[in-house]
């Protein structure tokens, strides 16, 4: 059965969200690697489809995503911490963004 908050969803609509947040993950990402910050362009654009995707599926799952999110800034600033003793914060405010 599927969930009619969903069932409205056509493929062109899904794939076009995709590429849209998949862009936005991107551009944020390429402008990181720009200021050689640790985290790019990868990592912003599978942080975007996460999103995306987990608001697909259920509201209960974007608070998931959203924690994992968290979870990886967190790593990323104990780390620059530990390194050269630095917050990223503008990276860290972008991603969980």
């Amino acid at each position: 059965m599927i969930d009619p908050a969903i069932e409205h969803l056509t493929y062109q609509t899904v794939a076009f969200k995709a590429a849209l947040s998949a862009g936005i993950g991107l551009l944020v990402g390429l402008e990181r690697e720009w200021a050689r910050k640790e985290i790019g362009v990868r990592t912003f654009a599978i942080a975007c489809l996460l999103g995306m995707l987990t608001s697909l599926v259920a509201p209960e799952f974007v608070i998931v995503g959203l924690i994992s999110v968290l979870i990886l800034v967190v790593f990323l600033n104990v780390h620059s911490l530990l390194l050269d003793r630095s917050l990223e914060l503008t990276t860290s405010l972008c991603l969980v963004v």
